[in-house]
């Protein structure tokens, strides 16, 4: 566990040297806060962003607060790679943009949030997620963790099956 730590300490260290990457991380954060909000508001007839945010329960606050900072975080190593390898693919983009769209879909934990997932998923996927999604939303943060343990080994250099 130490050795994680120590990787993730020194991974962190290096995506955030330099004063703009902490900005850009700050600012990436707060964009996906804000999109998080901004989904159901956009996509809920008669919405506004004080009713989103009245509605939101604690659970559900610390579930976005974690997951905009798992984007961010992830986002910024993504940035340093690029800027430090000069080597990225389509692979890592696409993988941004899923866990991006996974942690938008992990945050409709309230009732008003549905009238989004309806339209995107039907009947269905509205029941099935008032029945796990408590479930759904603590897979997609254990897989943020992932993907972020992964980038941080991948810019620490340790990842034996990461294509550097």
């Amino acid at each position: 566990m130490k050795r994680q730590m120590i990787t993730l300490r020194s991974a962190f260290k290096k995506t955030f040297a330099r004063g703009q990457d902490a900005v850009v991380g700050v600012s990436v954060a707060l964009a996906a806060f804000a999109l998080f909000v901004l989904v159901p508001v956009w996509t809920t007839p008669g919405n506004d962003v004080l009713f989103q945010l009245s509605l939101l329960t604690p659970a559900t606050l610390a579930t976005m607060i974690v997951l905009a900072a798992a984007n961010a975080v992830l986002i910024s190593m993504h940035l340093y790679l690029r800027r430090t390898k000069a080597k990225t693919g389509t692979k890592e983009a696409v993988g941004g943009f899923a866990l991006l769209g996974s942690s938008v879909v992990a945050t409709l934990g309230c009732a008003s949030c549905y009238s989004s997932l309806l339209s995107g998923f039907g009947l269905g996927g509205v029941i099935f997620f008032g029945k796990y999604g408590v479930y759904l939303s603590a897979a997609i943060v254990a897989i943020s963790f992932y993907a972020v343990w992964m980038t941080a080994k991948r810019v620490e250099g340790s990842c034996a099956i990461c294509v550097n």
